[in-house]
């Protein structure tokens, strides 16, 4: 039960991280607002965090929590940019192979544990 509600808790916090910069990036003209916005929305995460993993027994990373989130629509997104703005049709299906490989890859780069 305590594995369920970390992993929940990770979503719900994850979901935070993202929402709050999309919205920022959105919501704000200047890139100085921008990067100012989506610094405290990721600081505020941490400090969360820092707190939340102080009382649970199972610790909470944003890292591997963000990224499983995003990695479905990237692997979408960058498939589509890759037949799209890739000329020849070798170059597409390779550069689609390296971004399927590379989303796959990544996960256990961020998580050496």
């Amino acid at each position: 039960m305590s594995k369920l509600i970390t992993s929940v808790i990770n979503i719900v916090i994850c979901s935070y991280i993202v929402s709050v910069c999309l919205i920022c990036l959105i919501e704000f003209d200047a890139w100085q607002d921008k990067t100012i916005a989506v610094i405290i929305a990721i600081s505020s995460a941490y400090i969360i965090i820092f707190v939340l993993n102080r009382f649970l027994p199972e610790k909470i990373r944003i890292s591997s929590g963000v990224f499983d989130l995003l990695s479905g629509p990237l692997l979408i997104i960058g498939a589509i940019t890759c037949i799209v703005f890739l000329e020849p049709w070798p170059v597409k299906i390779i550069g689609m192979f390296l971004w399927v490989i590379v989303m796959f890859w990544i996960p256990s780069f961020i998580d050496k544990e």
